[in-house]
C-alpha cells in the first residue's frame, strides 16, 4: 500500500471520529441533514465514504424526512447505497413509528373525535402505504382492542369488513373508529372513503357496535369522513 493511500486510510477513520465526538457533544442538534445520513450509513458501510452518498440522498429526496419516507426500491437506485443501507433507513422508520407508540398510555381514552384524530397521527408516523386500522372502544371510550386491518399500494386498499367485524364481535366493544391515510394526498374523503364508511356501519349492526368515526390521517393531518360522534 502506498504512502498516499495510508494517509487517505487515516484521514477516512479521523472524520468518523470526529463525526462521533460531534454526536456525543450534542447529538444531533449541531448536525446538517446530510451529516445526520452520512453517520447513520458509518453503520452499514463501514469501509467507505459516506458523505457522497449522503448528500446523493439529500438531492434526490429533498430532506431527511423525504429519505426516510423513500421506498427501498428507490433508496437503491442511489450511487453508494446497497440493499443493507436502504433497509437500515427503512427500519429507522418503522422504529421511529414503534417509539412513539409504544410510548403512550396503554389505557388511552377517546372521548371526541380531536382525541381520536392526534392519536391517528402519530400512528401513521412514517407509513408510506395506505394501511387501516379498526378501534374498539368500550362504554367509557376506552380502547380495548387496536387491530390493523391491512396495508395497500399508495392510493389504494381494501377494506376487509368481515375481519372488521370479526374483531368487533371478539373484543364485545360497543363502539368503534374506522382509520386509514392518505400517503401522497390531502387529507380530505374521497368517494370510496364515503362507500366503505357506510359499508362498515352497516356490517357492525350485526355486532351491536357503532361506528362513531372514520378518521383520514394525511400529512400530519386529520379529518372525518362523517361526524359520526
Amino acid at each position: 500500500m502506498s504512502n498516499g493511500q495510508k494517509s487517505n486510510k487515516d484521514l477516512h477513520k479521523d472524520h468518523r471520529s470526529r463525526m462521533r465526538d460531534k454526536y456525543n457533544k450534542n447529538g444531533f442538534a449541531s448536525f446538517a441533514e446530510h451529516e445526520i445520513l452520512e453517520m447513520l450509513l458509518f453503520y452499514t458501510i463501514p469501509r467507505a465514504n459516506t458523505n457522497p452518498t449522503a448528500h446523493r440522498l439529500i438531492e434526490r429526496f429533498g430532506n431527511l424526512a423525504r429519505v426516510l419516507d423513500a421506498p427501498r426500491s428507490e433508496l437503491t437506485k442511489i450511487e453508494g447505497m446497497g440493499e443493507s443501507s436502504a433497509m437500515f433507513l427503512e427500519m429507522l422508520r418503522s422504529v421511529a413509528n414503534l417509539y412513539i407508540n409504544s410510548s403512550k398510555d396503554t389505557t388511552r381514552k377517546l372521548n371526541t373525535v380531536d382525541d381520536a384524530g392526534r392519536y391517528l397521527v402519530d400512528k401513521y408516523v412514517g407509513i408510506t402505504t395506505e394501511r387501516v386500522y379498526f378501534i374498539c372502544l368500550d362504554d367509557k371510550n376506552n380502547i380495548v382492542n387496536e387491530c390493523f386491518i391491512g396495508d395497500g399500494a399508495v392510493g389504494s386498499v381494501e377494506i376487509d369488513t368481515k375481519r372488521i367485524l370479526s374483531e368487533a364481535l371478539n373484543c364485545n366493544c360497543t363502539t368503534a373508529i374506522l382509520a386509514h391515510n392518505h400517503p401522497t394526498g390531502v387529507c380530505k374523503p374521497s368517494v370510496a372513503d364515503i362507500r366503505a364508511t357506510d359499508e362498515v356501519r352497516k356490517a357492525l349492526i350485526y355486532a351491536k357496535v357503532t361506528l362513531v368515526s372514520h378518521i383520514v390521517v394525511a400529512e400530519g393531518k386529520y379529518c372525518e369522513v362523517k361526524n359520526l360522534f
